[in-house]
């Protein structure tokens, strides 16, 4: 059986609805060719988004090569990256939720529009 290894190469916010706290959110990964997959999520537990989104990359590469075992080069680190990021969205997204008042809502809620991150073998640079 041949075998594919799959790289996360980082995440992007496309879009985001703070009123119920959903992200669409752009993942690139590169299984021989430059990839985009693109999910609309709720953000709830960074950790096991991150381990669905993993296994969803994977399984999408499997449907495209079948009878190829697909491994996700360096998964924890890149379940590590993906947490991470998601959890800085979620962060924003509650500080918006929580404001008093709306001056900087406008701001914010772009910031969270750009967030992007670009994923390395040892860190994730935001």
């Amino acid at each position: 059986m041949a075998e594919k290894k799959v790289d996360i190469l980082g995440m992007q916010v496309l879009d985001c609805n703070i009123k119920d706290g959903k992200v669409t959110l752009a993942i690139d990964f590169f299984d021989g060719q430059k990839k985009r997959d693109t999910r609309i999520i709720s953000i709830s537990d960074p950790e096991v988004l991150a381990v669905k989104i993993a296994i969803d990359i994977k399984n999408h590469v499997r449907k495209e090569s079948p009878n190829t075992t697909v491994l996700l080069n360096s998964e924890e680190l890149a379940i590590e990256h993906m947490a991470t990021f998601i959890s800085t969205v979620r962060n924003k997204i509650e500080t918006i939720q929580n404001m008093k008042v709306a001056d900087n809502y406008l701001k914010m809620l772009d910031e969270i529009k750009h967030l992007k991150a670009v994923f390395s073998k040892k860190k994730a640079v935001v």
